[in-house]
Formats: C-alpha cells, sequence, structure tokens
C-alpha cells in the first residue's frame, strides 16, 4: 500500500507544474497576486513571484518602473481590472492603455529567451552607457518575441554617440514577431525607432514613423539577419546627416511587402556657424550596403527626399556593394533629382510606376520591363505617359479610369494589391484584354460593380441597362 502510495506521489513530482496567471494592479494587497484584489502593485513583483510560462494580466494604469524578464512569460496589458480568467481576450488596450514608464533611467523593459508582449506603451526609457547604450524602450537579446499592439514612443536621446542604438528598441540574436505595433518619436545615435542585429524579424501592420537619428537609419537600422515588413508605414523620420531617413541597411536580407515609405528625410545641420560643405547625403527612403537581397513588393515611394548643404543621392533609393534590388508592382513618386542612386549596379524594375527626373540615365543600366517610367527607358513592355492618378495632389496615387498603366503590366503571382484588393481585374478594352492582365504600379484598378457597361463610371448608361433588364430571368 505505502510503496504505491509513494509511486504516485513521485510521478506528481514529476509533472511539470502548470502556469499560473498572476494580476498586477496599483490597488492590489500584494499578498499573492492571484487575483485582482490580492494583486501584486508592480510588475517587477508579478516577475519575482512568476515561474516559467506564467501569464500576468496587468490592469490598465502607469506603472513607472524598469522592468527584466528572464524567463518564458506572457505579459498581457489593457485589462479593466475586473476581468475573469474566461475573459482574457474582452480586453482593450487601445481604451485602457497600460503604461510603463522608464523615467529615463535605462531601458524600460529589458528581455531574453521566449516572451509575449501584448497591449503595453512602453516610454520615457533612456539607455544607460553602462549598459551599453542600446534599446531605451525595448531591449531583446537572444529572444524569441512576439509583441502584438505595442507603442514604444518618447523613448531615447538625439545624441551624436555612434555606441547609441535603437531609441525604441534594439535586439541582437532574436526573433521576433511584430503585429499592430507604433515606433514614434523616439531618439538615437543610430536606428531612432529601432536597431536589429543578427535578428529574424517580421513586422506587420505597424507604423514606423517620426522618430529621428543623428547618424544612420533614423526609422529603422538593420544589419545582417533576414527581416520581412508588411503592411507597414514607414513615414516622416529624419535623420541629421547621416544615410537612411526611413530605413538603413546592412547586409543580410530584406523585404518589403504592402509597405509605405513617406515622407523620409536625410538632412544635414551644423551646428558650427557656418554649415559644411560639399557634404554628401544618401537614401531619403532606404539606404543599402553589402545587402545581399532587398525587396519592394506592392509598396508606395512618396515624398521622400535630402535637405541642407551639399549633395542628396538617392532621395529614394541609395545602394552600395548590394547584389539584388528589386521593385515589383511599385508605384514610386521622386520629389528630387538624383532619386536613385546604386553605384553601377543594376536596380530591377517590373510592373512599376515611376514619376521624376532624369530616369532614364539614373537607372542606367538596370532592367526596366512593364513600367511607366516618366521620361522613357528602354525595356519590353515600358511606356511613357501620363499614369492619370486620381488626386496626386493629395496623395491619392490610384489609377483613374483610362490610365495607360492599366492591363499594361507583365504576369505576376501576386494576388492583392497595395489596398488589400483583388489582382488582377481586367478591364475590358484598356491595355491588354484577358484573364492575366495586371495593371502597373502599386494599385490595381477596379471596376465598381455597378459599372455595367465597363467603361470606369457608374452613371445613367448604367441605370438605362438596369431599367431595360429589370425583372428579366437568366436561364432556361
Amino acid at each position: 500500500m505505502f510503496p504505491h502510495r509513494i509511486a504516485i506521489l513521485l510521478l506528481a513530482l514529476a509533472l511539470p507544474a502548470h502556469s499560473a496567471t498572476l494580476f498586477v494592479s496599483p490597488d492590489g494587497t500584494g499578498a499573492d497576486g492571484l487575483s485582482w484584489n490580492t494583486a501584486f502593485p508592480t510588475i517587477g513583483q508579478a516577475i519575482v513571484a512568476s515561474t516559467t510560462d506564467d501569464e500576468i494580466w496587468i490592469r490598465s494604469a502607469t506603472y513607472v518602473e524598469n522592468i527584466t524578464i528572464e524567463r518564458p512569460l506572457t505579459l498581457l496589458g489593457g485589462f479593466v481590472g475586473s476581468e475573469t480568467l474566461g475573459q482574457r481576450n474582452s480586453r482593450d488596450p487601445s481604451q485602457h492603455p497600460t503604461v510603463i514608464d522608464g523615467n529615463r533611467n535605462g531601458s524600460v523593459v529589458r528581455a531574453k529567451g521566449p516572451i509575449t508582449l501584448d497591449g503595453f506603451s512602453i516610454v520615457n526609457g533612456l539607455a544607460r552607457l553602462e549598459d551599453g547604450d542600446l534599446g531605451s524602450g525595448l531591449l531583446l537579446s537572444d529572444a524569441t518575441a512576439t509583441l502584438t499592439r505595442l507603442k514604444l514612443s518618447g523613448n531615447g536621446e538625439f545624441t551624436r554617440r555612434q555606441s547609441s542604438g535603437g531609441g525604441g528598441m534594439y535586439a541582437e540574436n532574436s526573433t521576433i514577431r511584430m503585429t499592430d505595433c507604433l515606433m514614434t518619436k523616439n531618439l538615437a545615435g543610430e536606428g531612432g525607432g529601432a536597431m536589429f542585429t543578427g535578428c529574424a524579424i517580421e513586422v506587420r501592420d505597424s507604423l514606423i514613423g517620426s522618430n529621428r537619428g543623428w547618424i544612420d537609419g533614423a526609422g529603422l537600422y538593420i544589419r545582417d539577419g533576414s527581416s520581412v515588413f508588411l503592411n507597414t508605414e514607414i513615414s516622416d523620420n529624419l535623420v541629421n546627416g547621416g544615410d537612411g531617413g526611413g530605413c538603413y541597411i546592412e547586409s543580410g536580407h530584406a523585404a518589403f511587402l504592402g509597405c509605405q515609405f513617406l515622407e523620409n528625410v536625410v538632412y544635414h545641420f551644423s551646428p558650427g556657424p557656418l554649415p559644411v560643405p560639399f557634404l554628401v547625403k544618401f537614401g531619403g527612403a532606404v539606404a543599402c550596403y553589402r545587402v545581399e537581397e532587398v525587396r519592394f513588393v506592392n509598396s508606395l515611394f512618396t515624398g521622400n527626399r535630402g535637405t541642407g548643404v551639399g549633395l542628396t543621392a538617392g532621395s529614394v533609393l541609395y545602394s552600395k556593394d548590394s547584389e539584388q534590388i528589386h521593385f515589383t508592382h511599385c508605384t514610386i513618386i521622386a520629389l528630387q533629382y538624383a532619386s536613385f542612386s546604386a553605384q553601377d549596379q543594376p536596380i530591377h524594375i517590373e510592373n512599376s510606376l515611376v514619376v521624376g527626373q532624369d530616369l532614364d540615365r539614373i537607372l542606367q543600366p538596370s532592367p526596366v520591363s512593364y513600367s511607366l517610367i516618366e521620361g522613357g527607358h528602354q525595356g519590353e513592355g515600358n511606356i511613357d505617359a501620363d499614369p492619370l492618378f486620381v488626386d496626386p495632389k493629395n496623395g491619392d496615387y490610384r489609377l483613374r479610369y483610362g490610365s495607360p498603366c492599366i492591363d499594361a503590366g507583365a504576369e505576376t503571382d501576386l494576388m492583392i494589391d497595395l489596398d488589400g484588393n483583388p489582382r488582377p481585374v481586367d478591364i475590358i478594352g484598356l491595355g491588354c484584354d484577358g484573364p492575366d492582365t495586371f495593371d502597373m504600379g502599386a494599385y490595381e484598378f477596379q471596376s465598381p460593380r455597378s459599372d455595367l457597361n465597363g467603361d470606369g463610371y457608374v452613371n445613367h448608361l448604367d441605370l438605362m441597362i438596369l431599367q431595360q433588364d429589370w425583372g428579366k430571368v437568366s436561364g432556361p
């Protein structure tokens, strides 16, 4: 009898403990953290009390603290503070924000290993020199991170220190998946919004905007590794005197699918009494160095530029010693001269629409096909014509009916456009009719369902057709 009981006890001890749900609330008693009433008053206390794979629910409030996570945990914000265990998914961080304020006292959140963060604002961090000067908001090392509904804002400082990297976040040797995140108004020497070194990254449905960098990569600085950005906006980032206003990529692979690069700037400001002459600034939207491959698909570029004293090379793209650069189904509005600069490296452009100055010379010797290039460019299927945008003065670069870009592209394997609308859509009577006729550019012209005669307009003619066929029954 006793040996049997001992065997059961040993088996129970050998089984892994079930992960717990811990609670954090400023009003909690801190007794055990197992309910909202007995919740820990700080996030740090809950982390100390946690075990591997625990889940920590954090009530909407502002927590002034700096936290370190060194075991697999899931941290969830956005709770009202009354939810039961069955109401995990009823929280709404946008309506009930959970803010972690670093109080300018180092990185706000430091983590390694498997980690999930969902529903937080991470603000007011400032990485310390003694800690490496990296990751003022979020610092990840050797992590496997799932980041959802994070807002990284107001972290870092505008400094010339090259050691300063990743104002919003810094990650090295990590695998990261980000969804529905904001990185805005962060500052650093390099990578104002974020800096990634040797990482595998997937960023989806996010905004990287209004960040500042003194040296390189105001929005993003990516070194080595592989990165994929989907449906993400990179806008209004400014680098002062360095390269890559929107994004600076050094080696590795990168792909941008359904992304928008808007109003990113490389700029030079001399703090002395006179500006420094002949300073060259590279890559208003993107700067690439020794990159193995970078692809831009279904993406929009507009308003990217260089300002200040000296020359600007590549207001849209600058590349040096890179192997493959591809633009497919992109709409590119190049506001400045020298919009592309690739050091005699070819830039592959297909099914795209490029408006700018002196493009034929700039794009030599690039292979370009089935694209509208202002001023013309040699290559199969290329055209030079007014693209007939809907409202370019107000930033609407979709195609109007009658655009020469409709049904003028080559067949690709893309199923949707930048808006998420289906492609291809054949507009009868325009371009090349057939089921596989794609439009040039990031947007596929969509024929309205009520356009019964297919002329691109819904008007009295369609109404007449409807009236004539009203009440009819198809078939025998």
